[in-house]
């Protein structure tokens, strides 16, 4: 008997994607040291003898799992943040940016909620037949500027980050 997973339960986002991994769970558990068998048991839920940590255990997973190219790799952190009412944006790299890149990046950003809120005006209006409900394709679209707004928030969150401890280490803030 094959239990179901459910893929906004962190644990089992994790086991679906161990199963993704090239050569599948027994050679995700060869890569960490341990028997497919005990892998199993630390991705199943109810076993209370085995468990995955994290420092040690999840991350090593993910990074694994990421390193591979398994295109799910990142399900358990979505997973994780859906659980407690979050979404995740990944950060993008930003070293070596010029300032122009940093106007750039604002104008970006301040285009992207604009467009989150345009998805929403035309996902709201009237239908014609005095109905306003957001169709399967709208909300689709609605979820897609949401995440490219809230990636170029987080690009020039990481940019400004950048440039203020760039700032501190030089003695330039406190």
């Amino acid at each position: 008997m094959t239990l179901q997973l459910n893929p906004l339960h962190p644990l089992d986002a994790l086991a679906k994607s161990c199963r993704e991994y090239p050569g599948g769970m027994t050679a995700l558990a060869a890569r960490m040291g341990k028997t497919e068998a005990t892998l199993r048991k630390e991705l199943a839920q109810g076993v209370p003898t085995h468990r995955v940590g994290y420092d040690e255990e999840l991350s090593t997973i993910l990074d694994y799992l990421h390193d591979a190219g398994v295109l799910s790799w990142a399900d358990t952190l979505h997973a994780f943040a859906y659980r407690h009412a979050h979404l995740m944006v990944p950060i993008p790299d930003v070293d070596g940016q010029e300032d122009e890149q940093l106007v750039q990046m604002v104008c970006a950003m301040v285009k992207e909620v604009g467009d989150v809120g345009g998805s929403l005006t035309s996902a709201k209006s009237d239908k014609g037949d005095g109905s306003k409900y957001i169709s399967t394709q709208e909300f689709k679209n609605f979820d897609a500027q949401v995440e490219e707004a809230m990636a170029a928030l987080a690009a020039l969150r990481e940019r400004v980050h950048a440039e203020h401890l760039a700032a501190k280490k030089a003695g330039l803030v406190k």
